[in-house]
């Protein structure tokens, strides 16, 4: 009985070590798409679009976000390419780039990953950390990223 309280004592101790870890950072971003659309001949879509948002993260950093990108899709709106730009600027004028690679999702809603390309200010310490993230966007364009970091 002893045994299994030590062992219990230290699996919740590795656990929340590894939960509390300073090498995960977390990014939300909330805001609006838009942009234009062309109907390809095989039926699929090449979206131009710019995104404005605002973001908040797990060091209390908050700020504005853009994206400009092209998505293209096939017939059944499943993503085919992503080429995007995403560039975050705190309150306090620090930045950060990345570049989302994002595949075989629904346009609407999907998972991706991205790295850490370029940062300033408060941002530095988690430069080419790579991160894991899933977006919802609703029909009128409203969307919310949510990302989770690693450290390399």
């Amino acid at each position: 009985m002893f045994t299994n309280k030590i062992i219990f004592f230290f699996l919740i101790f590795f656990l929340s070590n590894k939960l509390l870890s300073n090498d995960t950072y977390k990014i939300t971003i909330m805001g609006k798409i838009d942009g234009e659309t062309l109907q390809l001949p095989n039926e699929g879509k090449f979206n131009t679009f710019k995104a404005n948002a605002a973001f908040s993260d797990s060091d209390g950093n908050f700020g504005d976000a853009i994206g400009r990108g092209v998505r293209e899709t096939d017939r059944n709106n499943k993503m085919i390419n992503l080429y995007v730009v995403l560039v975050f600027k705190s309150s306090e004028g620090s930045t950060m780039l990345t570049r989302p690679i994002r595949t075989e999702s629904d346009i609407q809603a999907g998972a991706g990953s991205f790295v850490i390309l370029h940062a300033t200010g408060v941002f530095k310490k988690y430069l080419q950390y790579k991160c894991k993230y899933a977006i919802s966007t609703s029909d009128t364009g409203a969307f919310i990223q949510e990302n989770i970091c690693k450290k390399n």
